[in-house]
């Protein structure tokens, strides 16, 4: 059963329509002359994001190692493999393999201030990609627990971001306590591993890398800043970044490293033309990683719980490509507060040939999304990119089929 598709990209692109607090305006949106302006012709090379697992290659799928392509971005259609039959009429006529996000690009790759919500099995801290994408909660780190400057005084910024911008690039992010003498100090002789096999990666690390991946991310922040107050008063304490409702803490990490979760944020919100991995839909948003689970089967009320503390922390959507193992009534609540508050819940159709409706996807107020594929073995060895995944869900469901 799959569950991660392209369908859920298209919550990034609804999410532009969200202002929320804590980053500047304007914010300088084509850094490094990426992306290009309107009117560029996106299937020149030189107007690509730097990111190695954008551009179309053969032998293989997109993945998060720069391999392959992402073809569902692409407003073209990539140059086939010798000996690959030529593409189909209906792709021929259509001329592109995507969702032209590219050309959306040229208009704006959003704002800081979009906050997407990603209801899944949790986060891997140790992804560069997104590590400073992920939403900090301003107020369970105030006071003494801002960042500081190399000399442990108070950081810059104005309005909200007062003390906190640190980096100066108007966002309040992990960057921010990069400096912060409570973080830089190397401790000499203690490794720090490269997850999952837990091989040393260096001999030396800073020493708020708290859980020794070899880098600073918000779940060093959750171990160092976590005092048992809830600053906020919301009654989820210290949730610095996100939560786990699956265990009721407030580090959602995937500690079963399932990974579903973290290739969610990926999609939507990974950083763009950085040079590594591939990009998200939506580069310049940002994500709030709620565990509802430790896969992408969840229980309703977890679920719902989830819903309710995203719309009340001022997300615009609710990205969730999971199933639930049952509808209760407060799950169903939970979408309808969602709705009345102007939140779009994107939910995925599974993917599956299946004779059961697909929880919570087929509730109202959802934006149930589908996804279709190409037919090859890669995007390079496609003769067809409106190939459907056998998804049903027993019954018409389905708004939307996105590549």
């Amino acid at each position: 059963m799959k569950r991660r598709s392209s369908s859920l990209r298209i919550a990034s692109l609804l999410g532009s329509l969200g202002v929320v607090t804590l980053a500047s305006a304007p914010y300088d949106v084509r850094a490094n002359n990426w992306p290009p302006p309107m009117g560029a012709n996106m299937e020149d090379p030189n107007n690509w994001p730097n990111d190695p697992g954008y551009g179309p290659q053969a032998g293989g799928k997109p993945d998060r190692n720069g391999r392959g392509g992402e073809w569902n971005y692409f407003s073209w259609l990539p140059k086939q493999d010798q000996g690959t039959p030529p593409y189909i009429g209906a792709d021929q006529k259509l001329g592109a393999s995507g969702m032209h996000i590219d050309v959306a690009w040229t208009y704006s790759i959003g704002i800081p201030d979009v906050h997407i919500a990603v209801l899944d099995s949790g986060i891997k801290w140790d992804s560069p990609d997104i590590v400073n994408k992920a939403v900090l909660n301003a107020v369970e780190l105030g006071g003494t627990k801002k960042p500081q400057d190399a000399m442990g005084s108070a950081c810059g910024g104005t309005g909200a971001l007062a003390g906190y911008d640190c980096d100066a690039d108007g966002v309040f992010t992990v960057a921010d306590y990069r400096d912060d003498p409570r973080i830089k100090p190397v401790v000499m002789g203690e490794p720090c591993f490269q997850d999952p096999e837990r091989t040393i990666k260096g001999t030396d690390r800073i020493k708020g890398d708290i859980n020794r991946n070899c880098m600073l991310d918000p779940g060093d922040l959750i171990e160092l800043f976590s005092d048992g107050v809830d600053d906020d008063a919301n009654g989820y304490t210290d949730d610095i970044s996100g939560w786990d409702f699956y265990k009721n803490d407030n580090n959602p990490y995937d500690d079963t490293r399932y990974g579903h979760g973290t290739g969610e944020s990926h999609d939507s919100s990974a950083q763009g033309n950085n040079g590594i991995g591939s990009v998200g839909t939506c580069p310049n948003c940002r994500f709030m990683m709620l565990r509802v689970g430790d896969s992408f089967i969840a229980d309703a009320n977890d679920f719902a719980k989830a819903v309710v503390y995203a719309t009340d922390n001022g997300v615009k959507v609710v990205q969730e490509a999971l199933g639930t193992v049952d509808q209760t009534a407060f799950s169903k609540a939970a979408i309808d507060y969602a709705y009345a508050h102007n939140v779009t819940v994107i939910a995925s159709m599974a993917d599956e040939n299946s004779r059961h409706h697909n929880m919570p996807g087929v509730a109202n107020h959802t934006l149930p999304v589908h996804a279709i594929t190409y037919n090859g073995d890669s995007d390079t060895s496609s003769t067809s990119f409106l190939a459907f995944n056998t998804c049903t869900n027993y019954g018409g469901q389905n708004m939307l089929s996105v590549r």
